[in-house]
């Protein structure tokens, strides 16, 4: 049976620019509390959602450090 899967293409820690939150609000745009966005080296940036606020922040968070991590080991 075919399962209809969305396939993402993996991101490398080492491009990523930064991570922030879209959950404050901005003049320019609303305000998406579950919502961060990826800034890469490629001047791509990712929207993403979480199931909460709470997972946002952790979300960010943890791909902060993953992210520091990473531009260390260069």
């Amino acid at each position: 049976p075919t399962e209809d899967k969305i396939i993402s293409p993996a991101l490398d820690l080492r491009k990523i620019r930064s991570v922030k939150s879209l959950g404050k609000g901005r003049k320019s745009r609303k305000s998406l509390p579950k919502a961060f966005e990826i800034f890469t080296d490629d001047d791509i940036s990712y929207v993403l959602k979480a199931n909460d606020q709470n997972k946002a922040e952790e979300w960010i968070q943890c791909l902060q450090i993953a992210v520091a991590q990473a531009h260390k080991e260069r």
